[in-house]
């Protein structure tokens, strides 16, 4: 995978954050999921707001996907594979079942 590639791909995890972050409130229609949703949009919007102006900048945005992207790059290579992307979002759906419980 090329240089451009690996950007293509952090900006992609930037922008898929940023829309999850958006749009993600109005998914739930139970209220008591809503509330605990509604919590942890604002704890991740407060973790990403580095600076705590309560706005998101491109560069907090980057960091943060920056982030998520060495998270999920489970060897350190430099390279996301289906496997490592399949096994992080497996990951995540486990954990956001134990927070429903």
């Amino acid at each position: 995978m090329k240089i451009t590639s690996i950007k293509m791909l952090r900006n992609l995890f930037i922008f898929g954050g940023a829309l999850s972050l958006i749009f993600s409130i109005s998914a739930f229609a139970d209220s008591d999921k809503e509330s605990r949703h509604e919590k942890h949009m604002e704890k991740m919007f407060s973790k990403m707001d580095t600076d705590g102006d309560g706005k998101i900048s491109k560069q907090e945005a980057q960091a943060a996907a920056t982030a998520r992207f060495d998270k999920v790059d489970a060897n350190k290579d430099g390279y996301v594979t289906k496997d490592e992307a399949a096994a992080a979002a497996k990951e995540m759906k486990k954990k956001h079942q134990h927070s429903d419980d």
